[in-house]
Order: structure tokens, then C-alpha cells, then sequence
């Protein structure tokens, strides 16, 4: 599944990803060059521990899927709250 990264904490490392299921909010687990707009490939669709592509970057990022479909507020109010 593919997503778009729509905001990014990056104090706390929440970012907002926006996928054809809704948003989902996601923790990066290590330090990554990430920017919004970024387009990112993987498993979206369960919370968890995942290892994601960004394929804008080319690189693989370990992630933590914390919420799934969500709407855009309550994935905007999440990761601000960080």
C-alpha cells in the first residue's frame, strides 16, 4: 500500500501518513531524512512494527504504526500533540 506523508513531528518522530484507507499515524523508529510529501510503501493496514520503503529516499525505514484509518483531524491532532 502506498502513502503520502502529510505532517511530521519530528521532535517527537510522528508523522501523518495519508493511504486510500484514511490516515494513519506512524513513529519512526531510528533517525530518517523524511519530507512531507514523501511517498512511502508498505504495510499500512494493522498497528505495529514494520519496515516501510520511501521511495522518494530510496531507503527502507523501520516504523511503528501506532493508529489506522483515522481521519485526517484526529491524525493531525495526534501527531502535533507529538
Amino acid at each position: 500500500m502506498k502513502a503520502v506523508i502529510t505532517q511530521y513531528n519530528e521532535p517527537s518522530g510522528l508523522i501523518s501518513v495519508q493511504t486510500d484507507r484514511g490516515f494513519c499515524v506512524v513513529r519512526l523508529q531510528e533517525d530518517y531524512d523524511i519530507d512531507l510529501g514523501d511517498i512511502l510503501e508498505g504495510g499500512f493496514a494493522s498497528k505495529g512494527n514494520e519496515t516501510v520503503k520511501n521511495i522518494s529516499q530510496m531507503e527502507d525505514i523501520l516504523v511503528e504504526i501506532l493508529e489506522t484509518e483515522l481521519t485526517p483531524f484526529t491524525a493531525d491532532r495526534m501527531v502535533r500533540a507529538g
